[in-house]
């Protein structure tokens, strides 16, 4: 899924929020929006809060303030996301307590994507330098969490499915 999308979708929450009251339920979607899109963007399990996303867009609708048909299609979009990574989530659940941060993102982004190449890892972590994204890979593939194939430029990595976390 397009990072764009989830980014637009986000944006279509708060404008469709604006006309709520503000009150505690506004805050909570608008934040809970906000959190969905960082852990979306960082190819984060959200099922959790997408179903506390719908619950609010709920309890919003019976307020009458905004035409349900707005939430309804918020509700769509929303649950397309959550199907989408529903799947996703099941082959992530592999990761185990113990890898950083940068490297569960790295399988979460391999895992997903099926096939990655360090130029892809460099895009989806620009601050972070390329040596230490190779270290961080050769880390998941002496682990077992990823595997490597190819030499040189035309090195790949692709999920294992099963592995043993040695971090």
């Amino acid at each position: 899924m397009d990072k764009n999308l989830f980014i637009r979708l986000t944006f279509a929450v708060h404008r469709v929020i604006e006309k709520l009251p503000k009150e505690e339920l506004r805050d909570r979607i608008e934040n809970l929006a906000n959190d969905i899109l960082a852990d979306l963007v960082c190819l984060k399990p959200a099922a959790e809060k997408l179903k506390e996303l719908d619950s609010y867009f709920e309890a919003a609708k019976e307020k009458n303030f905004i035409n349900p048909i707005n939430f309804l299609i918020l509700k769509k979009e929303y649950a397309k996301i959550r199907e989408r990574f529903g799947k996703e989530e099941d082959k992530l659940s592999v990761v185990k307590p113990g890898f950083p941060a940068r490297q569960e993102t790295i399988f979460q982004a391999v895992s997903s994507n099926g096939k990655t190449r360090l130029s892809d890892l460099v895009g989806l972590l620009p601050s972070v330098h390329r040596r230490t994204l190779l270290r961080d890979v050769d880390k998941l593939v002496s682990s077992g969490a990823i595997v490597r194939n190819g030499d040189g430029r035309g090195t790949y990595y692709r999920p294992n499915g099963i592995h043993k976390n040695t971090t």
